[in-house]
């Protein structure tokens, strides 16, 4: 177990031992004196129990060795109690005890009765604490880990010792109140957590809603259902009307804007089916919600560019104002298609971009249409692999080809039809993402987008580029009529520095307040979720047993 690991640590080398017995020497004594302050048993068990923890060992050697939570100190007992208060607490942050990596018997706090025992506490109760504030303001888990579409760089954990000092010389409940994250977003996310809580509590949301369509006007059974599902849901005031009246239909309206849907007040399928899930799904929902937060928990810059994948939406946010926002089409849900999560920097802008065919599109789509049809595909053309053009009519499409072996490059030049449109933002990236235009525009007008290979589709690209190209004080439209006249792509260097944060977030908070939901169409929160709630090893039972106590 724990104690009996820590135990190991006195197994520490005479010259480690020296070096912090020096700093335990209260008095250094003149020739001849024999007055030296030797270090107390408890300290020198608390030596044994920080060797080679460098920070904590710098933060106790400060305090001459006081303790911070255990003693008979009366400023030590309000910091336990705090700290034991905000761990009953983790479940309002959609969190469990499993945060912690080690089991820890709380009784040992006041059945330990040597100094052994009671070093090995303070310290253990310290690196609880540790965990406790990384966990609560950068995240349990490593993004990474859970999927490699998840590649977010999670703030940095705070230094120990800065932690350690935070919570001995300041108010310990308003110190742990402020490790985590203090932007808005997370604070309606809690209550919504305990909102969703209380109806799960309650009985839910009322039955489910078997019809399949409903309109204005209809009246029965089924309406009953959809109504009261929204009165409990907080979208119409409590009444008993039958009927799909005006009132029914704003609050449907209003519910279909929460949750991305067409918002014209008419409960079709796709509106009846969120109106039906469960708040048990929404609480899960949430709880990874307020995760992702938490591994976001740092400035995203003075300005950046911000896409939400499920919400088909990007934005340009500066000093915390939307001043552009256009919907967007994101990779398919098969996986090695799907948009992957992660963070970059702007470097440049191509107008009247060539399509560069990644090889994974040739083989699956390229060569299979060529196979069919030698004449299909009309606006590619294939190169060797020195970038010589090559005639389609010299390439064997009927042989299998992988990655590896492919021995031809394809590319579309700039025109109508190129899959990239007529302008392209590069932030260069190990996933080979960017945003980019499309001429197939009818996708944009969809509620669901999920179509591409991976790459944005902006539906206001040109308006996205003549944004920027503003803020560099460049003419985009004289910039595109040249690269028209000279008939080839035109690269646009940038100047400032453009944080780019492409997100996964199925449910966030809106300006004005309001919780919007959407659809996990990777199914990367059911990924999250699961690896947040495996079965805890801290034992809470006795931590709440010591709290009973303390309070008697």
């Amino acid at each position: 177990m724990a104690s009996q690991l820590y135990r190991t640590c006195k197994f520490i080398s005479s010259i480690a031992i020296q070096t912090v017995l020096v700093a335990l020497f209260m008095v250094i004594p003149a020739k001849g004196s024999l007055d030296i302050d030797l270090p107390t048993p408890f300290e020198l068990a608390l030596i044994t129990e920080i060797k080679g923890d460098s920070s904590t060992e710098k933060f106790y050697v400060e305090r001459n060795f006081e303790p911070i939570w255990l003693g008979e100190d009366e400023q030590n007992q309000k910091r336990l109690n705090a700290f034991i208060r905000a761990i009953e607490n983790l479940d309002s942050h959609g969190l469990t005890t499993d945060i912690f990596e080690t089991q820890f018997d709380w009784d040992r706090i006041y059945f330990a009765n040597d100094f052994e025992n009671i070093a090995s506490t303070e310290i253990q109760i310290t690196r609880l604490f540790l965990r406790y504030a990384k966990v609560i303001n950068s995240g349990y888990l490593k993004p990474s880990e859970v999927s490699e579409l998840i590649d977010v760089d999670k703030l940095a954990p705070l230094p120990p010792y800065y932690l350690l000092k935070g919570i001995a010389e300041n108010n310990p409940e308003t110190f742990l109140l402020q490790l985590a994250p203090q932007n808005d977003e997370y604070t309606v996310l809690r209550k919504t957590l305990y909102r969703l809580n209380k109806v799960i509590e309650s009985g839910g949301w009322g039955e489910e809603i078997l019809a399949s369509e409903l309109l204005p006007g209809q009246e029965g059974s089924e309406v009953i259902k959809l109504r009261n599902r929204l009165i409990r849901m907080g979208y119409l005031p409590r009444n008993t009307s039958a009927d799909y009246n005006l009132e029914l239909k704003n609050a449907v309206q209003l519910f279909q804007l929460d949750h991305g849907l067409t918002p014209n007040g008419f409960a079709n399928y796709n509106t009846i089916e969120a109106i039906n899930v469960l708040p048990e799904t929404k609480l899960e929902s949430v709880i990874v919600a307020l995760e992702r937060n938490r591994w976001m928990n740092r400035s995203l810059g003075p300005w950046y560019v911000i896409v939400n994948i499920p919400e088909f939406t990007a934005r340009f946010i500066e000093q915390g104002e939307v001043k552009f926002e256009t919907g967007v089409v994101v990779g398919k849900s098969k996986e090695n298609l799907q948009t992957p999560e992660f963070s970059d920097e702007m470097e440049y802008i191509v107008i009247n971009p060539i399509w560069h065919v990644p090889a994974s599109i040739i083989i699956e789509e390229i060569i299979p249409s060529l196979k069919r049809n030698l004449e299909s595909e009309p606006f590619i053309a294939f190169f060797d692999r020195e970038g010589n053009s090559i005639d389609r009519t010299e390439i064997n499409f009927s042989r299998g080809y992988s990655k590896r072996s492919l021995n031809f490059t394809a590319r579309q030049l700039p025109g109508p039809t190129n899959p990239l449109g007529g302008v392209k933002f590069m932030f260069p990236n190990s996933h080979n993402i960017y945003l980019h235009d499309s001429p197939i525009r009818n996708l944009f007008d969809r509620e669901y987008r999920a179509y591409s290979h991976g790459c944005i589709r902006l539906k206001k690209a040109h308006d996205f580029a003549r944004f920027l190209l503003t803020m560099e004080g460049l003419d985009y439209d004289k910039l595109v009529t040249r690269s028209k006249e000279l008939n080839g792509e035109q690269q646009v260097q940038l100047t400032l520095n453009i944080p780019v944060h492409i997100t996964y977030r199925t449910v966030w908070v809106t300006s004005d307040g309001r919780v919007n939901y959407r659809k996990d169409l990777y199914e990367r929160d059911k990924l999250v979720y699961h690896a947040l709630t495996r079965n805890p090893i801290f034992d809470l039972y006795n931590l709440q047993n010591y709290y009973s106590e303390l309070q008697h």
